[in-house]
């Protein structure tokens, strides 16, 4: 009769007895039966052996164990991998046994910890450890499809685990070798090993609605952002691990590449791709507000790497080490500008502070901020006059990322002062291309822009004409004319906000024009800027205004002894305003006449002499 004995750490000693020949092979699964039968709880660690006439007694535990081990008395060591015994470690040949609860197969520091001590104590041989994880994929895949698709009170799914389990090894291995180093064996070796691992207990074990319950909870994609490993980026369904440092979230290299190259392996699919950005949005938001506000050594921002960002999607510039324009496609670059733009507005919104804007932008270069940011909104600015709408973002989002910052303190000069080949104000270059072919190929985002800055823009900005001599009041009068005449009642609701602009205007420019504390000349030219856009006719403020201050001039002309061609108070006050009107038109519009009466008064004097 043939014995098995059986030493724990404990120091308990257990013997079976096996039915089979003495010098017969003992496989390790049959020891485990056997071990099974024979004890209602698993060892928590142990050493095997076939003993017969000759056995040794056993008695002080590790230490015996381990002498047993070096002399060759124990053929077999079963390690249980809830052992804390390292000596154990270097037992060869050896067996695991996995623990039953299926938890704590996902446990990192059960599963990567001792295999990475198993790994270390074996002279870093990767044999071991490919002998380590087949034994663990080979547990993991022993289980139950009811238990794989238990699903916790807190909504954690087994799924979830290994998905903690692969960002743990991916950050660890990550932070052990240097981005340019050569490859860990330990990561070569382990990290496909739960990659397939992965794949299979997700292919053979899970149902349609726990991967929906793990996705719930984590979401995205299965691959550490830094990594450059593209056997993980076929992984489906995926979890994206970003770094947790800020201004690595903006590195194109990590962000369009990374992005671009899942995009690709995966057939050029769209789907991945915004689960891609959805995750990378993720990360964004969850830097915190002193780490969004932070200004760096040389004056940039968070902001200012995002706005980089945003610029290379939309242009498809790649630097030579990005794929090439032609490699992107409007399949990809779609969901990335939006996705970039949208998680650029919430940024804005929620987390950056006015100082910061201010900040971003009065250190950046004007001139080619500026121009990205109204390309943003149009593409237009190396196109003719006349040229049509040219999209910006996609979907409009440059209008409503424009607007978020200068909620946020954009400085004035980039939105409401002068720029580009004609002398427009953004509100003249939002509205010129309006009609050009047709009105509705505008978005209500433009609109809701434009709005905001005919309600911010001071009379001088609302009537300040461009190159071609119109101002922004003439473009949108234009604009609703043919909106209401091309539907005369219920206008697509996208369109009502172009005719809500004109008339906020409108209202603005007699608001303006009340409020206004320049020279009577420098009425008249703004008067006479709104009479060019209205055909001739004028709002009754200006009119009001202009009247009001030509009785007061009309008066000290008098007092100067100066007479009028007509002798009623009427004709002279009206003799006061055509004469600004005329000096406006002429470009005499900062002269101030209130002081001295001009040559039309003197020649009237005369005749009436």
């Amino acid at each position: 009769m043939v014995c098995i004995r059986v030493v724990r750490l404990s120091g308990e000693v257990m013997e079976i007895p096996v039915a089979l020949p003495r010098d017969e092979h003992v496989c390790a699964g049959y020891v485990k039966m056997h071990l099974a039968k024979a004890s209602p709880r698993p060892p928590t660690a142990c050493v095997v052996r076939l003993i017969g006439t000759d056995a040794k007694e056993i008695g002080n535990t590790e230490q015996l164990t381990w002498e047993c081990l070096e002399q060759g008395v124990l053929q077999h060591a079963l390690v249980d991998v809830m052992s804390l015994a390292p000596r154990l470690l270097n037992v060869d040949p050896f067996h695991l046994i996995f623990p039953a609860d299926p938890k704590k197969l996902m446990d990192p520091w059960l599963v990567i910890d001792l295999a990475l001590d198993i790994f270390e104590k074996r002279g870093r041989d990767v044999d071991v450890c490919q002998r380590f994880f087949s034994a663990w994929t080979e547990a993991v895949l022993g289980t139950s499809k009811e238990e794989a698709n238990q699903v916790e009170p807190d909504g954690c799914t087994w799924l979830t685990r290994m998905l903690a389990l692969w960002d743990e090894l991916r950050r660890r291995i990550v932070q052990s070798q240097p981005w340019d180093g050569p490859p860990n064996p330990f990561g070569a070796c382990a990290l496909p090993a739960v990659h397939m691992t992965t794949i299979r207990f997700v292919k053979d074990k899970m149902q349609v609605q726990t991967l929906e319950q793990t996705f719930q909870t984590v979401g995205g994609v299965l691959v550490e952002a830094t990594s450059r490993d593209p056997n993980a980026l076929n992984l489906e369904p995926f979890h994206v691990v970003f770094p947790a440092d800020p201004k690595k979230l903006m590195d194109p290299a990590l962000v369009i590449n990374l992005a671009h190259g899942i995009f690709k392996t995966r057939g050029r699919d769209v789907i991945a791709c915004q689960q891609f950005f959805s995750a990378w949005t993720k990360a964004v938001m969850g830097t915190s507000k002193a780490g969004a506000n932070q200004v760096e050594s040389d004056g940039r921002t968070l902001l200012t790497r995002m706005l980089v960002l945003l610029k290379i999607v939309h242009e498809a510039d790649e630097p030579s080490d990005h794929p090439r324009p032609s490699e992107f496609g409007d399949d990809f670059l779609m969901p990335a500008q939006h996705a970039i733009v949208m998680t650029m507005i919430w940024l804005v919104r929620k987390k950056l502070h006015i100082q910061t804007v201010e900040k971003t932008f009065h250190v950046s270069p004007y001139d080619g901020m500026m121009k990205l940011l109204w390309t943003f909104v149009q593409d237009k600015l190396s196109l003719p006059r006349g040229a049509g709408h040219h999209a910006g973002l996609v979907e409009g989002y440059g209008a409503d990322l424009m607007l978020a910052l200068i909620q946020r303190g954009l400085p004035r000069r980039y939105w409401a002062g002068c720029f580009g080949p004609f002398d427009d104000n953004l509100l003249q270059y939002i509205l010129e291309s309006t009609c050009k072919p047709d009105p509705y190929e505008h978005t209500e985002a433009e609109g809701r822009l434009s709005v905001a800055l005919a309600k911010k823009y001071t009379l001088e900005e609302l009537c300040h004409q461009s190159s071609d001599g119109y101002n922004a009041l003439f473009y949108a009068e234009r604009v609703a004319r043919e909106i209401e005449d091309r539907w005369p009642v219920n206008a697509p609701h996208g369109l009502r906000i172009w005719v809500q602009l004109r008339d906020v205007i409108r209202e603005q420019l007699q608001v303006r024009a009340g409020e206004f504390q320049g020279t009577l000349c420098e009425l008249a030219a703004l008067a006479g800027s709104v009479r060019m856009a209205l055909g001739g006719q004028s709002l009754p403020a200006f009119d009001e205004q202009l009247w009001a201050r030509a009785s007061v001039i009309r008066e000290q002309w008098l007092s100067m002894g100066w007479h009028f061609a007509r002798n009623d108070r009427h004709g002279q006050t009206s003799e006061v305003v055509s004469w600004h009107l005329q000096a406006a038109r002429q470009g005499q519009g900062g002269k101030d006449a209130s002081h001295e009466p001009p040559a039309i008064a003197k020649t009237s004097v005369r005749r009436a002499l």
